[in-house]
């Protein structure tokens, strides 16, 4: 995968500090802004089906789609292994924090 699919896959997990994301709100003029953090768990069938959900329905679709299946598929042997410990029956479970904002204008 290229450096800009790369920083593609971090984006969304750009404001996982509380502090960063209650500075970029207040800098937007929002005022009482209440952060709370929540867990999660993700679930997918397996490795595979994370990796081509997750590529399907995000920027990452146009990389993806170009990269030969022998990437394609040395790529969903690396999510596998990196995320094993994750791994039960076959399944893939793993934990997931969101931060919940509200604020008033």
């Amino acid at each position: 995968m290229s450096a800009e699919a790369s920083g593609i896959m971090r984006g969304p997990f750009s404001l996982a500090g509380e502090e960063e994301l209650r500075t970029v709100i207040a800098g937007a003029g929002f005022r009482e802004i209440t952060i709370r953090s929540k867990t999660g768990t993700v679930r997918f069938p397996s490795a595979a089906r994370l990796v081509q959900d997750y590529a399907a329905g995000s920027p990452l679709a146009g990389h993806v789609a170009k990269i030969s299946d022998e990437a394609r598929a040395a790529l969903v042997k690396e999510v596998g292994e990196a995320l094993q410990s994750y791994v039960v029956g076959g399944a893939l479970a793993f934990p997931i924090e969101a931060h919940l904002a509200s604020a008033k204008k």
